[in-house]
């Protein structure tokens, strides 16, 4: 089996008022001091020959989230898991 191979984290920071999760390559920014912004973390493929990490930037607002892995954008009220 395979070790995982590690996404490019996303790393949270503030200018101002509004909160930035970037890793690099893409970035999710929150300007409303109203919102969150966080990570969320898993492994796909578990117990197969090619495991792989998952790093998810968040963005929460009233009540709507935006997913981000640095290509994929989802935006729902759902409470997804990587």
């Amino acid at each position: 089996m395979h070790a995982p191979v590690d996404p490019v984290p996303f790393e949270i920071s503030r200018q101002g008022d509004a909160q930035i999760a970037s890793n690099g390559l893409a970035s999710l920014t929150l300007l409303d001091a109203g919102g969150r912004v966080f990570k969320r973390r898993g492994v796909k493929g578990v117990g197969t020959e090619s495991p792989r990490r998952v790093e998810w930037a968040v963005v929460e607002l009233n009540g709507v989230r935006v997913y981000s892995d640095g290509v994929n954008v989802v935006v729902t009220t759902q409470d997804l898991q990587p």
